[in-house]
């Protein structure tokens, strides 16, 4: 199911941004300054729905993998802010 909605989300983040000139000059700009082509922008919504479920966990564990480096960060409160101890109540 949140592969579904994520992929849903991806095609329609990108069918909206049709909307707006610039917005799709700049995508159009990068794209095909990336090397990408004016296929590739167009042809993004439908490819984005076309993923399956398989796919998307084979990219997820291609980037969370364990020889690959990546940051997590946690936030914390501030310092000067004690953590709620609920027993103290």
């Amino acid at each position: 199911e949140e592969v579904v909605r994520a992929r849903n989300k991806l095609a329609a983040t990108a069918i909206y941004a049709r909307d707006s000139q610039s917005t799709m000059a700049n995508v159009f700009g990068s794209t095909l300054a990336l090397g990408g082509t004016v296929e590739d922008v167009l042809s993004y919504p439908e490819r984005m729905k076309s993923i399956t479920n398989e796919e998307a966990i084979a990219a997820v564990r291609k980037v969370f993998s364990p020889d690959r480096h990546y940051i997590e960060a946690q936030l914390l409160p501030p310092e000067d802010e004690a953590p709620q101890d609920a027993a103290a109540e």
